[in-house]
């Protein structure tokens, strides 16, 4: 009779959570929905996936954008992109011999539309993975809330309705984490029953690092965020199996990993000189492979000792290596395309090695430490509830010393730590993060239903009455402060860029030859994404070329220099050029006040006003670097040139770069770069000095720009010159 009213309740619970789950995600939704529709040209975040789509399509697999890397979701959208093409064509909505790179450039909303589906589909299906995860990991009420505080994340939701990459990633690292949970459930449990399924023969270990891998390949982030998961919850289970010495496999796997890593140092030192532009990714790879063989030597003499052998098979337990050998294997099977496009990978790790926020470079430790938590701390805990709800579930957990839940706990701390404390901040650097801080704010409610369960009425009413509270406090919350992505702010931008499209019409409708048209920041339009296409090197049929020049202008004069055609910017771009001219004095861009502009038409008002304005500057501008002068005793010659002086750099450590774009010229306007440069001392605002003489001159001409708080390789420009007067 007991089993039966257990098997009942158990039935009607699951019942209530799948209708609570379908609730769940219709009202996202609900909330959601209208973001899959936006002006496809929306956010300019949104284009490098589409750019990578149109190019594997046509079956171009050279894949330039790797920062996320993103690969797998890619891979997705162009495999349901060329299912529709397939049924357009079956269905005579479209002649296939004109090919699908054509069927893509005259359907471009529909991609986006697609491309945003994905995201949104993976947004809801994350809340069914946290859902088991929690469940299995506590219980079902605490289930319930840790899915209710993740679907109302504004931040969740914001990256669930537009093109991104979080999602999906969230959606492979629950999974294997789900995976690995279960394999130590069954190890806890001693279940040595024969296999009831298909899943119950495969390596669930292997399995579970196959999907972080992947979670990996789709940000890189995942890594970070589900790696000190993977080892705390293997390291901390109980009881752990007792291995004494490692497998046969696992050695050779280690003598395999050690001569992967001595080949890929070989390599950096044999083609160092290919590396030159890009230092930061140099030095971290070599870092990256120090660290690794660092690790086999130390390993090796642990297990080489019998006092430490025991101890490391314990801690690096062959569970967690076949773990770690499932995510290596993900992640190439996620970005495959990593092994011939490296290269594009590398430049990003190059970029990012230098992604630091200027303004704080210069800030005492403790002030950008508070400054970092806080910010962060607003997306994580955007209100008193959660925090409270947060504080308790960590108190709780430490207090009842919980080992499943700890990892969760641990790792949700270490994100603080996960970045240097000088990268610039962003929300949605958090988001795979999300899910821990969820399960921690649940907790208070698994141990509110671990109470109900006792026996006592006192005890079974006081945590029902508390369950009741915490989710209807909740709900409230929710209420109130729905995450709706759809605010005033998404308003303004759809307004704007509806007040773009005329613009944009104006400047198709009065063709010119040679026509150039710069496009500022609040200006994009499909011609930048025209313009980015073509950078990216992705093939555009002949119907969809535009005969302009698009590019995106920062507002500065030096772009335009020798061109005539069209600036676009709005209001708040015009405010931007004062910042620009901060930075680089006289190469800012004032189009009202500036005669070599002609304003054409303005479209809307306040901040987002489009302005549209016709320029010349074939005649009246200055060249940015002049031609080799006939007249010797005006021939720039370089003596040196240093990068971070100031911050202990080398003497003259960019002398050739500064000599090889310089000498001979009369003028020489340098534009100071840290990828091209390098950065030898991080985190310390440089400035850029350059020495020259004249000819034959004895004299040494100096100029300087940049220092503390004005990094110069960050577009700053120094000025050579021999001319006359100047």
């Amino acid at each position: 009779m007991r089993n039966g009213r257990l098997a009942t309740f158990d039935r009607v619970a699951r019942i209530a959570s799948a209708l609570y789950l379908a609730v769940l995600i219709g009202w996202a939704l609900h909330v959601l929905w209208p973001n899959l529709f936006r002006i496809w040209f929306y956010n300019a975040d949104e284009y490098v996936f589409a750019f990578e789509v149109i190019r594997f399509v046509q079956l171009d697999f050279h894949q330039h954008f790797f920062d996320m890397p993103g690969t797998p979701l890619m891979f997705l959208g162009s495999a349901l992109w060329a299912v529709y093409y397939g049924a357009s064509c079956v269905l005579g909505g479209f002649s296939a011999h004109r090919g699908i790179a054509a069927f893509s450039f005259e359907r471009l909303p529909a991609l986006f539309v697609l491309l945003r589906g994905i995201t949104l589909f993976f947004y809801c299906f994350s809340l069914v993975l946290l859902f088991r995860l929690a469940a299995r990991l506590m219980n079902r009420p605490a289930a319930w809330v840790a899915t209710l505080v993740l679907a109302r994340s504004e931040l969740y939701a914001t990256v669930g309705g537009m093109v991104r990459v979080e999602p999906l990633s969230v959606c492979f690292m629950l999974a294997g984490l789900l995976v690995l949970v279960r394999a130590l459930d069954r190890q806890r449990q001693g279940d040595e029953r024969a296999p009831a399924r298909w899943w119950d023969v495969v390596d669930q270990f292997f399995v579970s690092g196959v999907l972080i891998g992947l979670s990996v390949a789709t940000r890189l982030h995942a890594l970070t965020a589900a790696l000190p998961v993977v080892v705390l919850l293997i390291v901390l289970r109980r009881p752990a199996p007792a291995v004494e010495s490692y497998p046969r496999w696992v050695k050779i796997a280690a003598a395999l990993a050690a001569l992967a890593l001595c080949a890929a140092g070989a390599a950096t030192i044999v083609w160092k000189a290919a590396f030159d532009p890009l230092w930061h990714a140099h030095r971290a790879m070599q870092t990256a492979i120090v660290g690794g063989l660092g690790a086999l030597a130390i390993g090796s003499a642990c297990y080489a000792a019998a006092r430490t052998r025991r101890l490391l098979v314990r801690i690096v337990s062959p569970d967690l290596i076949r773990t770690s050998i499932g995510i290596g294997v993900g992640f190439l099977a996620g970005t495959p395309t990593i092994v011939r496009q490296f290269v594009f990978f590398l430049r990003s790790v190059d970029f990012y090695s230098t992604y630091i926020d200027v303004d704080r470079v210069g800030w005492p430790f403790w002030k950008n430490a508070q400054w970092y938590v806080r910010f962060y701390f607003s997306f994580i805990t955007p209100d008193r509830l959660l925090l409270a709800l947060l504080v308790v579930g960590g108190v709780g957990i430490i207090a009842r010393r919980d080992r499943r839940l700890m990892p969760f706990l641990i790792a949700a701390l270490l994100f603080f730590v996960s970045k240097p404390l000088a990268m610039i901040a962003a929300g949605h650097h958090v988001v795979l993060w999300l899910p821990f801080y969820t399960l921690v704010c649940a907790y208070p409610a698994a141990v509110l239903a671990e109470l109900s369960s006792r026996p006592g009425r006192a005890a079974l009413v006081a945590a029902s009455a508390g369950s009741v509270a915490l989710v209807a406090a909740l709900t409230v919350c929710i209420a109130r402060n729905p995450p709706i992505t759809h605010n005033d702010l998404a308003i303004a931008t759809e307004i704007r860029l509806a007040d773009v499209q005329p613009a944009s019409a104006l400047i198709v409708d009065h063709p010119e030859s040679h026509c150039t048209v710069g496009l500022a920041y609040y200006c994009f339009n499909p011609g930048t994404f025209l313009a980015w296409l073509r950078e990216f090197g992705v093939s555009i049929p002949e119907s969809g070329v535009d005969r302009r020049d698009y590019f995106v202008w920062w507002t500065r004069i030096s772009q335009l220099r020798g061109q005539t055609g069209y600036v676009c910017m709005t209001n708040t771009d015009i405010d931007l050029a004062a910042k620009v001219e901060k930075s680089a004095p006289g190469d800012a861009s004032f189009p009202r006040t500036d005669p070599r502009f002609q304003f054409v038409q303005s479209f809307g008002s306040g901040p987002n006003q489009v302005n549209l304005f016709r320029y010349d500057l074939k005649v009246r501008a200055r060249p940015a670097v002049v031609d080799v002068t006939d007249d010797p005793a005006r021939n720039i010659r370089v003596v040196a040139a240093t990068y971070g002086d100031n911050c202990h750099g080398a003497h003259g450590n960019s002398t050739t770069a500064v000599a090889g774009a310089c000498n001979g010229k009369a003028i020489c306007e340098y534009k100071v770069d840290v990828v091209v440069l390098g950065d030898q001392a991080p985190g310390c605002g440089k400035d850029f000095v350059a020495e020259w003489t004249c000819g034959d001159s004895p004299a040494v001409h100096r100029a300087a720009v940049g220092g503390p708080g004005n990094d110069a390789g960050y577009g700053l420009i120094v000025t050579l010159t021999c001319e006359a007067g100047r």
